[in-house]
């Protein structure tokens, strides 16, 4: 009952998070019609950024994980303190404007809370095991144990002479870790119940934000896209869809890539395709491709494809250089990245994880 309790509370502790981050972005673009839904998503994006910023020099100076969990509660208040001082009027303006758009859309609003909740309650409470899904508990729970950083290897225990740099970059487990180490939670329970849940809100709040850039103010249609997105993913099965990872390995980095960050990055071609003149969404995009390296190494080829594949149209129909520049620009840590790994699997160079 108390690790329920926990893994509840650190559900909502971690949309907090998100949604400070997010704000700390998105209003310093006046006249941004920025929503909590878009706080919370691109916060999540941005706070690996800024993460990774105190993350990289912990694990290249070999230092404990409780190190780097001290510097992150650091970081935390610091934002939390600005976000406070920048954006006070902001919030009670956002809560004055949700709490009157939920009043008189009660219905609508309650629905999708109940679909978002069943959701989590059916996923959480099934099991499934992969290889990959254990990989991203064991190294969570490595780095606990050990108060070290990637420096064990998961599976068996053993010293790694290096760095594997396929998961170097993927801060995500390392993260999670910090929140078991803080919040004092089994690993396991953290993955499995906390960041499952928060990987389907998140997934489920793109969704409703495509919606309502697709349908604007109709409640009726948003409504039938969540439910119709919902039967997609519980009924089309398949090792190949997104659809599988959300619902069989949810707190997986490759499932956030499929459920989290592809469903981002149609929402600001969306964005795009209204307004090629928004500097606010290639800024969103560019964070959302840096934020998502975190996640998994194959973000780091999945998503210029992706980019590619959204935006070719885009700058066809619109003949707009911004648009090519955009999509330009947020490619390009994808590519340096893979290079590198191409680089490192050449045995050109190494890390090592001990001082030589």
């Amino acid at each position: 009952m108390i690790l329920a309790a926990q893994s509840i509370l650190l559900i909502i502790v971690n949309l907090i998070i998100y949604f400070v981050f997010g704000s700390i972005i998105t209003q310093r673009f006046k006249g941004d019609n920025s929503s909590i839904s878009l706080n919370i998503v691109l916060g999540f994006f941005f706070m690996f950024v800024v993460f990774d910023i105190f993350c990289f020099p912990v694990m290249l100076k070999w230092r404990p994980l409780s190190l780097l969990s001290h510097i992150w509660v650091g970081v935390l208040a610091v934002v939390f303190l600005l976000a406070l001082i920048l954006n006070r009027k902001y919030y009670l303006s956002l809560y004055r404007s949700f709490s009157e758009r939920f009043s008189k859309n009660r219905l609508f609003y309650s629905l999708i809370i109940i679909l978002v909740i069943l959701q989590i309650l059916i996923i959480t409470g099934a099991y499934y095991f992969t290889l990959d899904a254990s990989y991203y508990v064991a190294a969570v729970t490595t780095d606990v144990t050990t108060d070290t950083i990637s420096i064990y290897d998961p599976f068996t225990g053993d010293w790694l002479d290096h760095f594997e740099f396929r998961y170097f970059f993927a801060t995500y487990t390392t993260n999670n870790a910090v929140m078991c180490y803080l919040f004092k939670i089994p690993p396991v329970t953290y993955m499995k119940i906390s960041m499952t849940a928060v990987s389907l809100i998140l997934s489920n709040l793109c969704f409703y934000m495509t919606g309502r850039k697709l349908f604007g103010k109709s409640d009726n249609k948003v409504a039938v896209l969540m439910f119709f997105s919902v039967i997609m993913n519980f009924f089309f099965s398949s090792i190949y869809t997104p659809a599988e990872f959300l619902v069989t390995r949810s707190y997986e980095g490759k499932a956030m890539l499929g459920n989290i960050v592809l469903p981002m990055i149609f929402y600001l071609a969306v964005c795009v395709y209204e307004d090629s003149k928004s500097l606010s969404a290639y800024i969103w995009l560019f964070i959302v491709v840096i934020g998502a390296t975190a996640l998994s190494n194959s973000a780091n080829m999945l998503l210029p494809v992706m980019i590619f594949v959204m935006f070719t149209p885009l700058i066809i129909l619109k003949k707009d250089i911004r648009i090519f520049a955009g999509a330009l620009i947020s490619v390009i840590p994808g590519f340096i990245l893979s290079l590198m790994y191409v680089a490192y699997v050449k045995g050109l160079f190494v890390i090592y994880t001990y001082p030589r």
